[in-house]
């Protein structure tokens, strides 16, 4: 494969687990938004569940910002018996 064919991919989403378990509790994804009237990308966190809510600031530069918004949320979450 020639070089000029080789791209490099950005992973633009990213399912959030709650800890201890594969259910996924939010979504981290790379999106464009529009902030003090510039264009901009950011990682948006929100709740997997509907209706969907921003976790924490709802915008991070970082990815490790977002995830750790998540998982501070998420260890705050009542433990569901089944």
């Amino acid at each position: 494969m020639p070089a000029s064919a080789v791209q490099t991919l950005l992973p633009v989403e990213f399912r959030f687990p709650l800890p201890g378990t594969s259910s996924t509790f939010a979504i981290i994804r790379w999106v464009d938004v529009v902030l003090d009237g510039e264009p901009v990308s950011r990682w948006r966190a929100v709740t997997y569940h509907e209706p969907r809510k921003l976790i924490g600031e709802g915008y991070f530069t970082e990815l490790e910002d977002a995830a750790a918004a998540c998982h501070g949320l998420a260890l705050a979450q009542p433990v569901r018996r089944r």
